[in-house]
């Protein structure tokens, strides 16, 4: 099967959480080039009801591909390079894959959008994806662009709160979206693994806090000045 920058299909895999030997995933089968929506169509505000078992991304702009375990060897492959998921092995990563769908966005489609709700987060597994923030006066300002094995959305999954920037695919990308519900089905299958992820997670927004205090420094007042 193609996708949008070719990840190839894989079987989809057994239960390798190892804990409790209940069936987790998304839904069955595959999708062909010919089903793309940005193809034909044009793409969509949001993915709900195109495949069985599907969450709803509220403003996802692309196609619903279907379960990451479909896709488990690719995203492997992609994910145990990742910064983020330092620590993690390949059993770690295919256990996760079981909890996340994978869709596909066509250039300038929008994963979210900044001051909207949303309580998941994305894996950019291929193509590019634009960060957008407006400034005080309402302009658009470009704060980067993220490739493979990067994530977006961490702070909505982990606090609920309003999204804090634009995110929009440069090229046709795909992504693996996780949402919380599922992180909670995680964590009752497999805690060990979803504690390793909500740490690695802290560790970012910590992280990036610090760097964001340290950048404010030379702004601030002096005290007693």
């Amino acid at each position: 099967m193609e996708v949008a920058v070719g990840m190839s299909k894989t079987q989809a895999c057994g239960n390798v959480c190892g804990a409790s030997g209940m069936a987790v995933g998304g839904a069955e089968g595959g999708s062909s080039s010919e089903n793309y929506l940005f193809m034909q169509q044009g793409f969509v505000e949001n993915a709900c009801g195109l495949r069985p078992g599907s969450e709803c991304f509220e403003g996802l702009q692309g196609e619903d591909l279907g379960s990451a375990a479909e896709y488990r060897e690719d995203i492997v492959q992609i994910l145990s390079e990742a910064y983020l998921l330092d620590g993690f092995g390949a059993q770690d990563i295919a256990c996760l894959c079981q909890f996340m769908q994978c869709y596909g966005l066509p250039r300038h489609g929008r994963l979210f959008r900044e001051g909207t709700t949303g309580d998941w987060l994305v894996f950019v597994l291929t193509g590019e994806v634009e960060v957008i923030k407006q400034d005080g006066e309402g302009a658009e300002r470009v704060l980067g662009r993220v490739g493979p094995g990067e994530v977006l959305g961490e702070m909505s999954l982990v606090d609920g709160q309003r999204r804090f920037a634009t995110c929009s695919a440069v090229r046709p990308s795909d992504v693996a979206v996780l949402s919380r519900s599922r992180m909670m089905e995680l964590l009752a299958v497999n805690a060990g693994l979803a504690n390793k992820l909500l740490w690695l997670l802290l560790q970012r927004l910590t992280a990036r806090l610090r760097g964001t205090t340290l950048s404010l420094l030379p702004h601030l007042p002096i005290m007693g000045t």
